[in-house]
């Protein structure tokens, strides 16, 4: 009859909510909200995976971003031009370029 079921017998406050379902309904209730449960805590592990990924990489971002500023404040001419030239012919040395980002 119990094949592959087991009992959990749980003690709650009297004024948990749990008791606001109908009697009969209360153990379907109270294994779908469990389910529920831990289909959200899988979730939000997932979650948290992926955010700590994201900040790494933000991370990763914003040291670029740093070496990239500080390239431009010394006057890196791989990251400046002053003057556009008349044919369009402004583009920095690919080269010189990609070595302010290190």
């Amino acid at each position: 009859m119990y094949d592959g079921k087991r009992r959990l017998d749980l003690w709650l406050p009297d004024d948990h909510p749990v008791w606001s379902f109908p009697k009969g309904d209360r153990s379907r209730k109270v294994r779908e909200l469990l389910d529920l449960a831990m289909c959200l805590e899988r979730g939000f592990g997932s979650l948290e995976a992926r955010l700590g990924r994201l900040e790494v990489g933000l991370g990763r971002l914003e040291e670029r971003l740093v070496r990239l500023e500080e390239a431009v404040a010394h006057g890196g001419a791989a990251v400046q031009s002053n003057k556009v030239k008349a044919d369009g012919g402004n583009i920095p040395d690919l080269t010189s370029f990609l070595s302010a980002f290190g």
